[in-house]
């Protein structure tokens, strides 16, 4: 799997057959974000989790030997309309 800032872990997020393919797409590098059609390395980006009622913020970056490694940032496992309730971060937008 991904990466995982420090403090957060695959427990944070749900178990769902929908979020187990949010993080396996994750991993494999197909995740985009949902509102941008190009990703770039070191660009922070979320996409919902948990039916649209959360998200994850997330990142690839690239790594000193040339690979890139897919990265969650963040977690909110609950929102309303824009404002994520991230576990990490401020109340809000992805930021």
């Amino acid at each position: 799997m991904s990466g995982f800032e420090e403090g957060l872990s695959e427990v944070d997020i749900p178990r769902s057959p929908d979020n187990e393919l949010v993080l396996k797409n994750l991993a494999d590098g197909y995740l985009r974000d949902q509102h941008i059609s190009r990703i770039s390395a070191g660009m922070r980006y979320h996409h919902h989790i948990t039916g649209g009622s959360g998200g994850i913020l997330f990142e690839y970056r690239q790594e000193p030997d040339g690979t890139v490694t897919p990265y969650v940032i963040d977690v909110a496992n609950k929102r309303h309309d824009n404002k994520y309730d991230w576990k990490k971060g401020p109340k809000g937008p992805p930021y």
